[in-house]
C-alpha cells in the first residue's frame, strides 16, 4: 500500500484523538435535540441531555488532520499498515474496559 501513509497517520491520530477527547469529555460542542440547537458551552437542565458525540468528532477532525498534513510524505509511507489496523483495536478494547461500569 505505498502511497496511502498519510491515510494511515490521519486514522491513527483521529482514533487516538477521539478516544481522549470521549474519556475526558472533550467536546467542541454540544447538540441539544430538544431545542434543535448546538452549543459550546453547556446548557441548564431544561435543554436536556446533549448529544457529545458530533463534538468529539469534530475535535479529533480538528487535531488529526492537520497533523497528517504536516507529516513528511517518507516518514508516513514508512508507517506500516499494521499500526492502521492495531491502533483502533486496542482503542476499541480500552474503551470497553472503561465502559464496563455500564454493565457490572
Amino acid at each position: 500500500m505505498k502511497g496511502h501513509g498519510k491515510f494511515s497517520v490521519f486514522s491513527i491520530v483521529f482514533g487516538l484523538v477521539y478516544t481522549l477527547a470521549f474519556y475526558f469529555s472533550l467536546a467542541l460542542f454540544k447538540y441539544y435535540p430538544l431545542n434543535g440547537q448546538f452549543h459550546i458551552d453547556d446548557q441548564g437542565k431544561s435543554a436536556g441531555p446533549p448529544i457529545s458525540w458530533y463534538g468529539w468528532l469534530a475535535t479529533a477532525l480538528i487535531v488529526s488532520l492537520p497533523i497528517a498534513l504536516i507529516v513528511p510524505r517518507k516518514w508516513a509511507d514508512r508507517l506500516s499498515p499494521l499500526w492502521a489496523g492495531l491502533t483502533p483495536a486496542i482503542l476499541i478494547v480500552a474503551v470497553l474496559i472503561y465502559e464496563k461500569r455500564w454493565f457490572l
